[in-house]
């Protein structure tokens, strides 16, 4: 096989794609869009993160993370905190209402994932994340580094 028959960005597409739909559906419930739900997921993980370390997780623009942020507090899930030592900065944190369903949209990411690799074992489940790590980082260099 070639580089050229691997179809390799239609079915991370298509992955990506069904992700989208299936946390949609699921947290539509909880007031988080598909544009917001990863930002979301890391705010819980990492309490007090501030909007440019989004965007470097995320690999993001600020204005793509700023809206996030902003339809994430309009939603009463998120509330922003100054900067002290940087007043333009603000450190996000999850409100107690996204605290309370936490464990509930946790379930639902889990459930995502559950569902896509149940026919994987966990061989193969630790050598394709390890290969999506790679994939990652070597997309990162590409557009970062302005090769062709």
């Amino acid at each position: 096989m070639t580089t050229k028959d691997l179809n390799l960005g239609k079915k991370i597409s298509i992955i990506y794609r069904h992700n989208h739909i299936f946390l949609e559906k699921h947290l539509k419930a909880y007031g988080i869009g598909s544009g917001q739900y990863p930002f979301i997921f890391y705010i819980l993980g990492h309490d007090g993160v501030t909007q440019d370390d989004l965007c470097k997780v995320f690999e993001v623009d600020k204005a793509t993370t700023a809206r996030a942020i902003k339809k994430l507090e309009a939603n009463g899930l998120i509330y922003k905190e100054i900067n002290s030592d940087d007043r333009r900065s603000h450190y996000i944190h999850p409100t107690q209402k996204t605290l309370d369903m936490k464990t509930d949209i946790q379930k639902i990411k889990i459930k995502w994932q559950n569902k896509i690799v149940q026919d994987l074992t966990i061989e193969e489940i630790n050598t394709f994340n390890t290969l999506l790590d790679k994939l990652v980082h070597n997309s990162i260099n590409c557009i970062h580094h302005k090769e062709d």
